[in-house]
């Protein structure tokens, strides 16, 4: 969701790369390059919708399935999802109320049993979600004041308890996690272990980390809505970039640097998602914007770093759709 206010950045096309994005969904349709995930718009779109990318091929396209399937009443709220590789392959679908484990069989996502998550007092509105996974047990899942573990044996389960550990922020390699306000819908700015010797930065509402050589730079959205770059003893403050309140970093394969999406700060009916990457500390657009079909609830790094999952509300029926963003080098 656009929390920030503000204009977009103006795109600046970077002449070393030319990334187009490539957007997944779950369908029964296997002309999707990638894996489909959570649940479909129920509403049918273009036949032949494309989104181009700098290099004016096609970035991604729409294909109409009638086979779609229909969204569950426990996908209703959906707050975060995973993917978990294997034969078959496992997707992890956070909600309010429960935590599903899909399998991927035939062309389509299997629902099992949900693992419920109890409550001993009620989440805000529009609680936020994180879903981690884990190598020691399957996965974490944190919601405002919660955090349920599951066990890493058949039949699985979910233990849930109030706690104010931190969130983590991006994946596992970067190490560093955030404070989340259980009762708003930002985190505190307190930071474990902290950014070099900075152990704290602006309330935010999400973060991106860059890799940078021996130091990471971390680009916070801060709830005053403006952008906060951290590096471990400088603080930096870009005032005049105006982006939506949720960012991602991924990395494209065919690129050294890491690349930044990033939500329009508009006010419109639909947000949009763009890439960028940070030359001396300036954005430049490196994608043309990727236009949503709603509102954007959750972005969120994947596990390897190399796609982002993003969760988003159809502006006009309301359902839920979970989609991974992967970028590709254009030709």
């Amino acid at each position: 969701m656009s929390r920030l206010s503000g204009r977009d950045v103006p795109g600046r096309a970077c002449e070393a790369a030319h990334f187009k994005f490539t957007l997944a969904s779950l369908r029964s349709a296997d002309r999707v390059r990638l894996p489909p995930l959570l649940a479909p718009f129920t509403k049918q779109r273009p036949e032949h919708a494309r989104l181009k990318g700098l290099s004016d091929n096609p970035a991604y396209q729409w294909w109409r399935d009638p086979n779609l399937i229909q969204p569950h009443s426990w996908w209703a709220r959906a707050r975060d999802a995973a993917i978990l590789e294997g034969n078959p392959r496992r997707m992890l679908v956070l909600g309010e109320n429960a935590v599903t484990v899909h399998e991927f069989r035939d062309g389509h996502w299997i629902p099992g049993s949900p693992l419920a998550i109890n409550h001993d007092r009620p989440l805000p509105r529009d609680a936020r979600g994180r879903i981690v996974l884990r190598n020691d047990h399957l996965f974490d899942a944190y919601l405002p004041g919660l955090i349920c573990r599951s066990t890493n044996a058949s039949p699985l389960t979910l233990n849930c308890s109030r706690s104010d550990d931190p969130w983590p922020l991006q994946t596992e390699d970067f190490g560093v996690s955030g404070f989340f306000a259980p009762a708003r819908n930002f985190f505190t700015g307190a930071l474990v272990p902290g950014v070099g010797q900075q152990k704290s930065a602006p309330a935010f509402y999400s973060a991106a980390a860059l890799p940078r050589g021996k130091y990471a730079l971390w680009i916070f959205a801060g709830v005053d809505g403006q952008l906060h770059l951290l590096d471990g003893m400088n603080h930096q403050i870009e005032g005049s970039i105006h982006w939506g309140s949720d960012i991602a970093a991924v990395h494209a394969p065919c690129r050294q640097d890491w690349q930044v999406l990033a939500t329009s700060a508009g006010s419109g009916k639909d947000d949009s998602v763009q890439a960028f990457e940070f030359a001396d500390r300036e954005p430049v657009a490196v994608s043309q914007a990727l236009q949503l079909n709603g509102d954007l609830t959750a972005l969120w790094t994947a596990r390897n770093g190399d796609s982002a999952t993003a969760v988003v509300r159809d502006s006009e029926t309301g359902n839920y759709e979970a989609v991974q963003l992967t970028l590709t080098c254009g030709q």
